[in-house]
């Protein structure tokens, strides 16, 4: 049975592109999970991304898994209706992959974006926010310091999984993961460091990060962020929440 498992400060999560390691090689390396490209076809292998197979390796090894969605690097140019799109593929693919209610799903502002991007890079996040808490996940953010800062405090998602790249060695106060750029233990992968406690899906019985009944309280915490991102305007845009 897989359910919500909270990651905490002082554990730390892979992400890759390609061809992923084992599994058993990524809990060996000290990892607590994975956060893996969705497929756009949950039931088919696509290179690269997550399947049924990498999935239950992450849970026969005490793994939680996360997830992106991301089409090309500078997909967010394409503002709110890129983030209508990429919602609901996102949230179609992450449900039939099995993930928990609650759990994160990110998109992916994969550029150095800049004052002059940031209309579109905002009104992108804030769709794809709209479209994925619809489906109950958890809407989180990658992108650089800049981007971020202005997500966050504009609460235009629920997470926040900042990028070394493009930041100029500042660090987010608003940062749930850090994506490192040195540190890599596995070749092929990013090393990512848990900033504040984030949900990711996992088997039941994964050992001391287990959440399954100890951690009600912030699963309803989560719940009622998830409610409020749907219901809330998003400064600067002003758009209408867009139902999946």
């Amino acid at each position: 049975m897989a359910g919500i498992v909270w990651l905490r400060p002082g554990d730390c999560v892979i992400d890759f592109s390609f061809q992923p390691p084992s599994m058993s090689a990524t809990k060996a390396a000290g990892y607590s999970g994975i956060i893996g490209y969705l497929p756009w076809n949950p039931d088919a292998y696509e290179t690269g991304c997550l399947n049924h197979s990498m999935i239950q390796a992450c849970y026969d090894n005490g793994l939680v898994w996360g997830s992106v969605w991301e089409l090309n690097a500078d997909r967010a140019l394409g503002g709110w209706a890129a983030g209508v799109a990429d919602g609901n593929s996102a949230g179609s693919s992450h449900r039939g992959l099995g993930g928990a209610p609650g759990s994160v799903i990110s998109c992916a502002v994969d550029f150095d974006a800049n004052v002059n991007t940031q209309p579109a890079v905002l009104d992108y996040v804030a769709a794809f926010t709209e479209v994925v808490s619809g489906y109950g996940f958890a809407p989180m953010a990658y992108g650089s310091v800049r981007v971020i800062d202005r997500v966050m405090a504009g609460k235009l998602a629920s997470y926040g999984w900042q990028a070394e790249a493009w930041s100029y060695g500042m660090e987010s106060s608003y940062a749930h993961i850090l994506q490192r750029i040195e540190g890599k233990r596995l070749p092929g992968t990013d090393h990512c460091d848990i900033y504040k406690p984030v949900p990711f899906t996992g088997a039941e019985g994964v050992g001391s990060i287990m959440a399954f009944s100890d951690d009600v309280a912030q699963q309803s915490f989560t719940d009622k962020v998830i409610t409020g991102l749907l219901t809330a305007p998003h400064p600067p845009t002003g758009h209408a929440p867009t139902p999946a």
